[in-house]
């Protein structure tokens, strides 16, 4: 019976936290990295994918991405995984009042890892953004902050441009 869920094979593995940087297989059980060695035998894997000739690394950061907030916004699945993120970071995208809707509908059904900078606006990047300064609570966002501090790991400051702010 195979060991791996996923067998990677042959590929130039690149994982600084560990010290590697040659070329390794790698075996995934469910959703973890079970095995990482040299010429595991295929018969250890369910699936076996060839990765000579190419990179293998730990799943990528995207450092700024929106995936709520406005029409802009992308699907984490879609623009993450091809690309070998499997963790990206809202800029924003949610404010101290809209944070629980987006957790709801975005974070707890994502398969990436979606962390977030909340906004200091109160609807996040939702409507006329961010030019209400009646929507902007510092008190709020760190309540908030302090409440969800597993996925918020940042503020996002409103693009003001308005009066009001002197």
């Amino acid at each position: 019976m195979p060991s791996y869920d996923l067998l990677i094979k042959g590929g130039h593995v690149v994982d600084a936290a560990n010290g590697i940087d040659e070329q390794m297989d790698v075996g995934i059980a469910g959703r973890v990295v079970a095995g990482v060695e040299k010429d595991i035998p295929e018969s250890n894997g369910r699936r076996v994918v060839d990765a000579s000739g190419m990179y293998v690394t730990p799943g990528l950061i995207d450092m700024h991405a929106h995936c709520t907030g406005f029409s802009g916004a992308m699907f984490p699945e879609e623009m993450c995984f091809p690309y070998g993120v499997t963790t990206m970071v809202d800029c924003g995208g949610s404010g101290w009042r809209t944070f629980d809707q987006f957790n709801k509908d975005v974070v707890s059904k994502s398969m990436v890892r979606v962390l977030a900078l909340l906004n200091i606006v109160g609807q996040g990047m939702e409507g006329d953004v961010e030019q209400d300064i009646n929507d902007m609570d510092a008190e709020l966002t760190a309540e908030k902050i302090r409440q969800r501090s597993d996925i918020i790991v940042g503020v996002k400051v409103a693009h003001f441009s308005g009066k009001g702010w002197e």
